[in-house]
């Protein structure tokens, strides 16, 4: 709905060039007709998303897509999400996630679900997006040393 809505046009310049090229790929494959839905998909009439992947595939984003050779899905996919994160990046709401540097200290002392905030907080400082409401999470890691049994937690984002 985000694209067929157009509502990512706030957001994207003209040099974001592969959220246009993507939405462009939503929108031929979805018709305005039947509330966006299955139903409203085009008949009998194919598209091709040439300027897609070659926006997609370009220097600036995954020249590692060039070719016509087989390719990872999963990789395919982390970079089109990050990718448009970073295209549809909304800078107010970036501002209102601007966080204090916490110290060493302070940062020792915060409990774990604090430590996980502030984590996130500063993820969403720099990368608060539509993609990221829609597709992002936080994931911890614990490793504990095995002899003096302390644990360290890292925080992905």
């Amino acid at each position: 709905d985000f694209f067929l809505s157009k509502d990512y046009f706030f957001f994207l310049s003209k040099e974001k060039r592969l959220g246009h090229c993507f939405a462009d790929v939503i929108d031929n494959i979805y018709q305005s007709n039947s509330n966006y839905s299955y139903c409203s998909q085009r008949k009998n009439s194919p598209y091709s998303p040439d300027t897609f992947l070659d926006e997609f595939a370009s220097d600036d984003v995954a020249p590692q897509f060039t070719g016509s050779r087989q390719h990872d899905s999963h990789e395919f996919l982390r970079v089109l999400i990050d990718q448009l994160c970073e295209d549809l990046k909304d800078s107010a709401r970036c501002q209102e996630n601007q966080i204090r540097e916490a110290t060493q200290v302070e940062h020792e002392e915060m409990p774990l679900h604090s430590k996980s905030d502030y984590w996130w907080r500063r993820h969403l400082a720099q990368n608060s997006s539509f993609i990221t409401d829609e597709f992002c999470g936080q994931l911890i890691s614990t490793i504990q040393c095995t002899v003096c049994k302390t644990n360290s937690y890292c925080f992905d984002p």
